[in-house]
């Protein structure tokens, strides 16, 4: 585990797995979390430690690895639950830097934007990242069918 914001410490000890096979997955886990930041990126991985020992702390699940990665991948906060309005924006912001190396098409960012201008963001918006389910895109897509 990284050091807390302080530069302290903090070991971490979890107990009472069924098996040892189940407590080597949580520790890989634990190990894959650490792994998605980049190797500078001390602030990041410090939230994710943050995460974690939250998660041991309360008992609870720990934060899923794909779901932290993509929270990483779009520059949201990994240690808030954005609402969706805010993790659009940074998605927006990575593909319009793509854009400006050359790296995606601008008609392909326009079609982004327009998609989440229109669609995404007005059904979506409010809800916070971790809550969304497919009920809510389900209504979205409903929504979108009745209007036209």
């Amino acid at each position: 585990m990284p050091p807390d914001e302080n530069g302290t410490r903090r070991p971490r000890r979890r107990a009472g797995f069924e098996s040892a096979t189940k407590a080597q997955d949580q520790l890989d886990q634990v190990r894959d979390l650490l792994a998605i930041p980049e190797e500078d990126d001390d602030e990041t991985r410090r939230k994710i430690g943050d995460l974690i020992a939250e998660a041991i702390a309360r008992k609870a699940k720990l934060p899923d690895v794909e779901e932290t990665r993509r929270l990483v991948k779009v520059g949201a906060d990994v240690a808030d639950d954005p609402l969706m309005a805010e993790v659009l924006v940074a998605f927006l912001a990575a593909k319009q830097t793509a854009v400006s190396l050359g790296k995606l098409a601008r008609n392909t960012y326009r079609s982004y934007e327009s998609h989440d201008r229109l669609y995404l963001r007005p059904h979506l918006g409010r809800i916070r990242h971790r809550k969304l389910r497919v009920r809510h895109l389900d209504s979205m897509y409903e929504a979108i069918l009745e209007h036209n």
